[in-house]
């Protein structure tokens, strides 16, 4: 049962990837190298993720799930075959990235929320970390692979709009698989809503200072994820160097994902949060000597922290969270932190336009101050995580 979650959420994820690979090149390509125009469309993904995953939070507690996923997959393998016949210009592939990422957010806290049903407690690390392994050779795999025969002309938006499509439809056969045993694990209180939610998160400090951290997080990696195509373009001078820095950041988070099964992540996040601190001063000795290779050490370290943060904080959530409100933290939190993706996406296409440089001391700096403030809170309360 498990396993067909996890192989619909690899074959939708794989032509997602695909998809904004190509669709940031095109743009680059055609604007030459606007990043307000590539900020902007970061943040109309952001706006589209924001809006559904508000009513997305509100289903992860609904009896059918699985039935719910398998009609967000078919909406947008039908999404992308329209677009097919469509000119592409610029408004007209954004529309259709904000009707995928209202999708894509739309289904994620139901996903989260669907894990915890399906899968054992004592299961739940092991679960999030094979997911997590799967999911960054993915991404290892397809920037390098979709940039690759993007610049050897295999492959165009068209082509990359059909293989997207394709994704869903496979991930909509995975789902199908478990449709009639969706209803006996996801009847939970109905009564839990968002206020309740958030007043549950407020009775405990560590996971407020948590979510709240992870927020801001998401505000500096948003201008960070948009740093790396502009860098790749302006600096470096190819594209194809695009592919390569993901492709990195890919095998940091496997690398990661891995550490993980040996090596526990820590319930207080501190180790995972030093390994941030190191990448962020990477960071900015990589901007001083700008060069391809001390750029792929920073994504690979801070991947790879990353990767270990994100399968502590969602495990813990699942495991020490009330089962009826994991799907709505989960979906307050993408709420907030897409805020954050809009306002970033903005304000570092501005920022990038004036000075890339500028731009990135303020990422390595925000995340520096950001992991060592809670490396502070953490050595002078000497606090425990208590289950909500």
């Amino acid at each position: 049962m498990k396993n067909n979650i996890l192989f619909s959420k690899i074959s939708s994820l794989s032509g997602t990837i695909l998809f904004n690979i190509i669709l940031n090149i095109w743009i680059l390509e055609s604007t030459n190298n606007d990043s307000n125009k590539l900020g902007f469309a970061m943040s109309i993904a952001a706006i589209s993720s924001l809006i559904s995953t508000v009513v997305g939070g509100s289903f992860s507690n609904s009896i059918n799930q699985v039935r719910i996923l398998k009609i967000i997959d078919l909406f947008s393998c039908i999404s992308c075959i329209s677009c097919l016949f469509l000119s592409h210009n610029f408004y007209v592939l954004m529309l259709l990235s904000f009707i995928l990422n209202i999708n894509y957010s739309f289904g994620a806290p139901i996903t989260k929320s669907l894990i915890n049903s399906v899968v054992k407690k004592s299961e739940i690390i092991s679960f999030n970390t094979n997911l997590s392994i799967c999911v960054e050779i993915c991404k290892s795999l397809v920037p390098i692979i979709a940039t690759s025969l993007y610049n050897l002309h295999i492959i165009n938006l068209d082509i990359a709009i059909s293989i997207n499509s394709l994704s869903y439809l496979i991930s909509f056969i995975f789902l199908n698989k478990i449709i009639d045993n969706s209803g006996k694990y996801s009847r939970v209180n109905k009564s839990i809503n968002y206020m309740k939610t958030v007043k549950m998160i407020y009775s405990n400090r560590e996971f407020f200072l948590l979510i709240i951290t992870g927020v801001i997080s998401n505000f500096l990696l948003t201008g960070y994820n948009l740093f790396i195509p502009i860098f790749s373009k302006s600096v470096l001078g190819s594209s194809e160097y695009y592919g390569y820095l993901l492709t990195g950041e890919a095998v940091g988070a496997i690398m990661g994902s891995f550490s993980a099964k040996k090596w526990m992540v820590d319930k207080k996040i501190r180790q995972e949060r030093i390994g941030i601190l190191i990448s962020s001063v990477l960071f900015v000795i990589s901007f001083l000597y700008p060069s391809f290779l001390m750029q792929l050490l920073v994504a690979l370290t801070l991947s790879f922290s990353y990767t270990r943060y994100n399968i502590a904080f969602q495990s813990f959530i699942q495991i020490n969270f009330h089962r009826e409100y994991i799907g709505r933290t989960f979906a307050m939190y993408n709420i907030f932190s897409n805020i954050s993706r809009v306002l970033s996406a903005n304000i570092f296409g501005v920022l990038f336009s004036f000075s890339l440089k500028f731009g990135s001391f303020l990422i390595a700096g925000g995340l520096f101050f950001l992991n060592l403030l809670w490396l502070f809170y953490f050595l002078i309360n000497n606090v425990k995580i208590r289950r909500l």
